[in-house]
């Protein structure tokens, strides 16, 4: 189906009123029938206008007899398509003829109750081919010419026309069309015969004409309640759908409605923590306003005495790398002179040593890892 999407989109929305709704329902009996494709043909119509129209021409399976045919048929989309009922014909082969019947006239038109009731979304193209499929299985509109030319001409037939029989000459007046023949009799026995003779001739013509009147009011019976059936169960099959796509419409739903109520839940319990973190950040904020400034080096102190002097001493003992560093950059540049330096360097590093023995004794004794 994939194949003829973008040909039905193309064709469709350039030579149709309602290419969408058309295009699913093409699409719907493409899915459906495997072995119908979408061309475009030129048909005429009935007054003498020609047009290039979408059709699905191929084969339907037909059950007939307990056998299934494949009959090749067109289905020709009109312009307001699928508003308005499609033009269906038979397409016999060479090795076919069109059957005419009731429902097929002689160029392979096909017409049906369905057809001209057609009503959409109720009336559509599955729809259609299903009572096809049922009139068809029912009424085949297509014969094979071969069946028909080497139709045997059977005994019965051959003693028909080389033994004819009339009621004058002493025999049954249907005696021909059976091809049996009774013996001639006596003069008078064929008097007392005649009589009798026509009188069965006329009740078997009577009871002829009553079985015909009944088997052509079965038969048109029998096809008004395959055709009423068919389309009741084709109605049956779209309501079926329908409501199965609103049970599936339902469904999605009350899934996105159940979404939505966990979204709105979640919304209202993070609004409560924000509340929450905001009234926290207010009164902590109060009370910092409260309070006295604190100095920086008041601010971090240690829990105890060897930890204070522990972190003085390191405190001193990087301020004391920083300024060796600055001393040795002054030197490069040339703002202070090398005795200086010197003087100035052996003291520092006195100093710096002093206070790396006193931190690494003191992580000592409070148990800390060596640096």
């Amino acid at each position: 189906m994939a194949n003829f999407d973008g040909f039905l989109r193309t064709q469709l929305s350039s030579n149709y009123k309602h290419p969408e709704p058309a295009r699913r329902d093409l699409a719907n009996a493409l899915h459906e029938y495997r072995d119908l494709r979408p061309t475009t043909e030129s048909f005429t119509f009935s007054n003498g206008e020609t047009r290039q129209l979408l059709a699905l021409s191929g084969t339907i399976p037909v059950v007939h007899k307990g056998s299934t045919y494949n009959i090749p048929v067109c289905l020709y989309m009109q312009y307001n398509a699928p508003y308005d009922a499609p033009l269906v014909y038979v397409r016999p082969t060479a090795s076919m003829e069109i059957r005419v019947s009731q429902y097929v006239d002689s160029n392979g038109r096909i017409y049906m109750p369905y057809l001209s009731s057609w009503t959409h979304p109720q009336s559509d193209l599955v729809g259609l081919i299903q009572m096809l499929q049922i009139q068809f299985g029912d009424t085949p509109p297509v014969v094979s010419r071969m069946a028909r030319q080497a139709a045997p001409v059977t005994p019965m037939a051959q003693q028909q026309h080389q033994q004819p029989v009339s009621a004058a000459g002493g025999g049954y007046g249907w005696g021909a069309g059976y091809g049996w023949q009774q013996p001639p009799l006596p003069p008078q026995q064929q008097q007392q015969q005649q009589p009798q003779s026509t009188g069965t001739r006329q009740d078997y013509q009577e009871e002829a004409m009553r079985m015909s009147v009944l088997t052509a009011a079965e038969d048109k019976v029998r096809r008004r309640y395959s055709e009423k059936r068919a389309q009741l169960e084709a109605e049956l099959d779209v309501v079926r759908r329908t409501g199965q796509d609103l049970r599936e419409g339902r469904e999605k739903l009350e899934k996105l409605l159940r979404g939505l109520e966990t979204e709105l839940q979640s919304v209202g319990d993070y609004t409560t923590r924000l509340r929450q973190a905001n009234s926290q950040a207010e009164e902590m904020l109060t009370q910092m306003a409260a309070q006295e400034s604190v100095g920086v080096d008041e601010a971090i102190d240690a829990t105890a005495p060897l930890y204070r002097q522990i972190v003085r001493c390191y405190a001193e003992e990087q301020a004391l790398e920083d300024t060796i560093f600055a001393l040795g950059d002054a030197l490069r540049k040339g703002c202070v002179d090398i005795d200086s330096y010197l003087k100035t360097i052996r003291e520092l590093s006195r100093r710096q040593f002093l206070l790396r023995a006193t931190v690494q004794m003191g992580r000592q004794k409070a148990g800390l890892p060596d640096m």
